[in-house]
């Protein structure tokens, strides 16, 4: 009988730990977010769920067309609902020797333009309707800190009703956008004219200008004086005011000392950019980048941050082979933050594919100084990407990192440990299929 009972005992601490083990061990799977790449090849954008045990993706649909030439960038609206693809379309080499997007041999110059998507459920995109930027050569899209007011960011001004003194110069774009529609209305100028006293549409800003980044209520706007390298690279500084209008807050560009400044991101506190070097130097080319760090302060000023365990002669940090774009992590506790960067390769076979391809990342302390960590659990100062990486971003839930591969057509997906910062290969497939050509990607966080 004892023995009977103590039988009885067992199986009934079975059966519980067998529940038990049943109950933690299902996870339910749900989306956290979708995730979108636009593709140059083919001029689409693809659609992908984020699947939360794992960060895989899960394609939705097949790529659509991105609603114009060459899409480079996008964003989503505040609201979560709309999404914008800046299709950069092509300039004239001839015309303008230093666009960013220049024509291929036999191809039509096309103008720049905005594409409207309304997202519907699972993440589906809708085409609504399209708009052409004011200036010429567009190449990034932003949105202001409210969200209400859209940037678009030219490399050449108008060609007509534009002030001599402006000629040489790039502009910005401005539109409101309508909340329930996602329609966009171009706003004018109120601080200048344009010739013979025609309103003005644009804002100019410096030469040649490849970049901006919006911040707290700043535009800060990277330009290089004459459009070539390896000039030094500047940057400027503009608030955003009522009704989404820029006011310059310096009295002159201000000078970096980085020879090709691409990119730019924000953390909590600081402000970094990105400069990938001089790889035009024919006897000499520079492949390596370097990552300026910046407190920023009061009327949108930017002080240098000092110190780090892998310092230049300046004040960056030398990271990896040709960096392209980079993110800070929104994951931030009090000893700081993660940085991690994209870096494409040295991109020395013609099919623009490298091996070398890879990511850095980076611990950002509280006090702002930047020290490398080991790319991957257990591995080097570099993860391997896929070939060619124009694109990273950190997932809406803050868990997954992932790169778009421009040269291999790929997204590669890592695993954040959030303690470290280091990349963990994930759980699933790693690497699935981009729309040709990956040049951009973008994540909404709003599941309908």
């Amino acid at each position: 009988m004892k023995l009977r009972k103590f039988g009885q005992v067992l199986l009934a601490a079975a059966v519980g730990i067998g529940s038990s083990l049943g109950i933690t061990s299902c996870v339910q799977i749900h989306t956290v977010g979708y995730f979108y790449v636009t593709g140059s090849q083919y001029n689409q954008i693809g659609v992908y769920k984020i699947y939360n045990n794992t960060g895989n993706l899960a394609q939705v649909g097949t790529p659509i067309s991105s609603g114009g030439v060459n899409p480079v960038d996008a964003i989503t609206a505040k609201s979560g609902r709309f999404l914008y693809v800046l299709n950069a379309g092509c300039a004239d080499p001839t015309a303008y020797p230093n666009a960013k997007y220049k024509c291929a041999s036999g191809q039509t110059p096309t103008a720049s333009n905005i594409q409207l998507f309304t997202i519907g459920g699972d993440g589906t995109l809708t085409p609504e309707l399209s708009y052409t930027s004011q200036g010429l050569n567009s190449v990034a899209i932003s949105l202001d800190s409210t969200g209400n007011y859209m940037y678009i960011l030219d490399q050449n001004v108008p060609t007509t009703n534009i002030p001599s003194q402006y000629a040489a110069d790039g502009d910005v774009t401005i539109y409101a956008i309508d909340p329930n529609t996602g329609r966009l209305s171009i706003q004018q100028n109120l601080q200048q004219e344009g010739n013979n006293g025609y309103p003005l549409y644009i804002f100019p800003t410096g030469v040649a200008p490849v970049w901006f980044k919006t911040y707290s209520s700043y535009l800060y706007i990277i330009d290089r004086n004459d459009g070539a390298l390896p000039n030094p690279t500047y940057l400027t500084v503009y608030s955003t005011t009522t009704g989404g209008q820029l006011q310059v807050t310096q009295n002159a560009e201000i000078p970096t000392g980085a020879t090709n400044l691409v990119y730019a991101t924000t953390g909590s506190t600081y402000f970094f950019l990105l400069d990938a070097g001089d790889p035009t130097n024919s006897s000499s080319p520079n492949y390596n980048g370097t990552i300026y760090t910046y407190q920023t302060g009061t009327n949108g000023n930017l002080t240098p941050v000092l110190g780090g365990t892998v310092t230049q002669a300046s004040e960056g940090y030398t990271i990896g082979v040709n960096p392209d774009v980079m993110v800070a992590s929104s994951n931030v506790s009090s000893s700081g933050t993660y940085l991690w960067v994209a870096n494409y390769g040295p991109n020395t076979s013609s099919s623009g594919a490298d091996a070398a391809s890879n990511v850095s990342s980076y611990d950002v302390s509280s006090a702002g100084q930047i020290t490398p960590v080991a790319g991957v659990e257990g591995g080097g100062i570099n993860s391997g990407s896929g070939s060619g990486p124009r694109c990273i971003l950190e997932d809406p839930s803050n868990q997954y990192l992932f790169t778009a591969d421009f040269a291999s057509n790929t997204i590669v997906e890592y695993v954040i440990n959030t303690e470290n910062g280091l990349l963990v290969a994930p759980r699933g497939t790693a690497t699935t299929t981009a729309p040709g050509n990956p040049t951009w990607c973008v994540a909404s966080g709003n599941v309908f």
